[in-house]
C-alpha cells in the first residue's frame, strides 16, 4: 500500500465527523478522530431549507477541520454527506461554501450507499471480520441505513427515521410525552416493516449507539465502547432513563454528550424498536461507522 494521509469527512444531519490516517506496508495507523455537533438539519422549515443558524454551525465545524486538515498534511480529502443534503432544498448553497473552504467537492451519497460503506466499516474492522450473518444498523440525525448479509446476498436500506427527523415530527414536549413515544415507535415499525428479523450478529454505528456504550460504561471510553455487546433489555432501561429526563437533566448523565442530549433519547427509542424488527437480544458497538468505509475503500483503490 501506498504510504500516504487520508481523511474522511462524514457530514451528516446531526454531526461532523473526520478521521485521519496513515497508511503504508505497516497497515492503517490513526493520527486524528473527532465530531462536531452541528445540528445541521435542527429548524429545518416547511420548504426543506436548512436554517442560517444551523448553516453558520456547519461552516464554523469545517473550517475548524479545515486547520487540523492542514496540520496533519493530508494527501487525499474525501469529504461525504448524507441525508440532511439529499433532503434539504438549499443543499447546494452549503455545498458551495464547503467546496470554497476544503478546496474539494463533497459527494453526497445515496441511502443505499451509506449502508454499504457502514457495512464494509464493520466487516473490514479487525474485530469484527469474519462474523456470521452480518447486520449493520447506523443510525444518523436524518436516516438509518440498515445493511445485511444472508444466503441471497447484500441487502442495503435507507429509512427517513433518523433521531432529529423523528424529533421534528412527533415531539414538542421535554420530557417526551407517551404518545409521542408511541408515535416515534409507530414510524419506525411501518417504515421498517419488511426487515428480514432473526440476524445473529448485529452491529450498531452512529454517535447514538457509542453513547448507549458510554451509558452503560459511565463514561465515554472509545476504546471500551468498541466491541461492546448491549442487550435489548439494557436498551430498553436507556429508553426509559432517558425519556423520564429533561434535556438539562440528560445533560448531566455521566458517559453521555450533552451536546447530544436534545436528541438522544429520541436515538434510543428508535434504536430499541429497531432491535425488535430485527429480532434480536443483543447488539454490538462500534465507534468508527462510514468514514471508515470510506477509508477502507481508498485503502483497497490503492492496492491496484
Amino acid at each position: 500500500m501506498k504510504p500516504q494521509r487520508i481523511a474522511a469527512m462524514d457530514l451528516g444531519s446531526n454531526s461532523f465527523l473526520l478521521t485521519i490516517v496513515q497508511t503504508g506496508i505497516e497497515g492503517i495507523r490513526t493520527l486524528h478522530d473527532s465530531c462536531i455537533i452541528t445540528q445541521l438539519s435542527k429548524d429545518m422549515d416547511e420548504h426543506k431549507n436548512m436554517a442560517q443558524e444551523s448553516i453558520t454551525r456547519g461552516l464554523a465545524a469545517v473550517r475548524q477541520f479545515e486547520d487540523i486538515l492542514t496540520k496533519y498534511e493530508v494527501d487525499v480529502l474525501l469529504p461525504v454527506g448524507t441525508a440532511v443534503f439529499r433532503k434539504a432544498a438549499n443543499s447546494q448553497i452549503f455545498l458551495d461554501e464547503v467546496k470554497k473552504i476544503l478546496g474539494t467537492e463533497v459527494e453526497v451519497i445515496s441511502g443505499q450507499r451509506e449502508a454499504e460503506l457502514s457495512f464494509n466499516s464493520i466487516a473490514k474492522d479487525p474485530i469484527f471480520a469474519g462474523t456470521p450473518d452480518l447486520c449493520v444498523v447506523d443510525l444518523g440525525g436524518g436516516s438509518a441505513e440498515i445493511a445485511s448479509t444472508g444466503t441471497s446476498g447484500m441487502t442495503l436500506s435507507s429509512f427517513p427515521i433518523g433521531a432529529m427527523a423523528m424529533k421534528q415530527a412527533h415531539v414538542s414536549h421535554d420530557p417526551v410525552t407517551d404518545e409521542e413515544i408511541a408515535a416515534i415507535t409507530e414510524s419506525v415499525r411501518n417504515c421498517c416493516e419488511d426487515l428480514k428479523a432473526g440476524h445473529r450478529s448485529v452491529v450498531g454505528v452512529g454517535g447514538a449507539f457509542v453513547n448507549f456504550g458510554g451509558y452503560n460504561l459511565g463514561a465515554l471510553n472509545l476504546e471500551a465502547i468498541h466491541g461492546m455487546s448491549i442487550t435489548t433489555q439494557q436498551l430498553d432501561m436507556i429508553v426509559q432513563r432517558l425519556c423520564a429526563a429533561t434535556e438539562d437533566q440528560r445533560k448531566q448523565i455521566p458517559g453521555l454528550e450533552p451536546e447530544r442530549a436534545g436528541v438522544i433519547h429520541v436515538s434510543a427509542i428508535v434504536a430499541s424498536e429497531l432491535m425488535r424488527v430485527l429480532g434480536v437480544s443483543q447488539f454490538r458497538v462500534s465507534v468508527k461507522g462510514l468514514r471508515w468505509g470510506v477509508i477502507y475503500e481508498a485503502c483497497d483503490a490503492s492496492r491496484h
